[in-house]
């Protein structure tokens, strides 16, 4: 049950600063481990499953899209520890405000050495790098003239690695119009040497148990984004028919009931495509839990349900856009930074295309 007083906080977070996160809300993602909500209890996690994980990230972000944004990114490198080496994931996973940033970008090179690694490198985007004690970043591996390593397929061999939040630079270059306080700033190491065990391969063997056990990551992560537009969207519709209620001095009743048929016609489509993906997210839990591989089918509907969801999302706002007024073009305004949110999250490549 997601509590009121955890909603007001959340909503409060924008008044007081749009740019970061205050102390209370940082406390109360602490507090509820919500960093930790794919990790068992043994391991001081929330002991969740998958469709419960997707409902408080929608919950979060209807409160506020930077919120949960930062929440849906870290929560999931959190999910990288069941792939790491056991010393390094307990490291990570002691302390009560453990918190993983990272980038899906192949941003650095890693040169083999005879200890392990040394690595080089920038990532242009990690949400909630302010706040990390960790970060993950993918590698090209090189050799020892540098020259780029290839598979059998000749493709470059790439390879997961997690740094230590002492070991990184912070570029704080999150200059964009929304997502203002996910904290996506840029990381990069020099001459960074580490040992073999900090290298992990995403969707190999489980080393530590989680909470989702081994589902495919593309489909998880594409999922796990596209409730972000879900909450924001409801959110955004919410304010919509809050500001119509308060103008409606200024209109003709035809054009009362115009505006209105339009946001319900929002809400009902809005509705309709998450019972859809809630469905398709039970079901593919249950045979994952039984360790039954997903089906090519199943894995190309879940990715197109998640994208159109994004999608969906996007267009409802835009649609209701004309009806909010000055409102929803005001800086300092709420509606506006919903609107401003939603958009910004829609450059993320995994939800560009259909």
């Amino acid at each position: 049950m997601f509590k009121e007083e955890w909603r007001s906080l959340l909503r409060s977070q924008y008044a007081q600063n749009e740019s970061s996160l205050s102390a209370g809300v940082l406390h109360l993602i602490y507090e509820q481990r919500w960093f930790k909500m794919y990790l068992p209890e043994v391991l001081k996690g929330r002991d969740m499953d998958f469709t419960s994980i997707l409902s408080l990230l929608e919950e979060i972000a209807y409160c506020d899209g930077s919120t949960g944004w930062l929440v849906t990114l870290c929560s999931g490198a959190m999910w990288f520890t069941g792939f790491m080496e056991a010393g390094m994931a307990r490291e990570i996973l002691v302390a009560p405000e453990a918190c993983i940033a990272g980038s899906g970008s192949a941003g650095g090179r890693a040169r083999i050495t005879e200890k392990g690694y040394k690595i080089n490198g920038f990532w242009k985007h990690n949400t909630g790098a302010p706040h990390a004690t960790h970060f993950t970043a993918n590698c090209i591996l090189v050799d020892e003239r540098g020259v780029s390593l290839k598979d059998r397929q000749g493709n470059e061999r790439l390879s997961s690695f997690v740094f230590r939040a002492t070991e990184v630079n912070l570029v704080p270059n999150w200059n964009y119009a929304g997502m203002l306080a996910s904290g996506s700033w840029g990381m990069e190491v020099k001459d960074l040497e580490v040992e073999r065990s900090r290298s992990f391969h995403i969707n190999a063997e489980v080393k530590l148990a989680t909470n989702v056990h081994n589902y495919p990551f593309l489909q998880l992560a594409e999922m796990t984004l596209a409730v972000n537009f879900l909450g924001m969207s409801r959110n955004f519709i919410r304010l919509a028919e809050e500001h119509h209620q308060q103008v409606l001095h200024k209109y003709a009743p035809g054009q009362c009931s115009y505006i209105e048929k339009h946001m319900l016609l929002a809400s009902d489509e809005l509705k309709a495509i998450k019972r859809h993906f809630y469905g398709l997210a039970q079901e593919t839990q249950e045979e994952v839990k039984l360790h039954k591989p997903l089906s090519a089918q199943k894995l190309t509907e879940l990715s197109y349900i998640s994208r159109r969801m994004a999608h969906l999302s996007r267009e409802l706002a835009d649609r209701l856009f004309p009806y909010c007024g000055f409102e929803v073009i005001s800086r300092g305004s709420e509606l506006n930074r919903v609107w401003r949110d939603i958009h910004t999250a829609s450059q993320h490549p995994l939800l560009i295309f259909p």
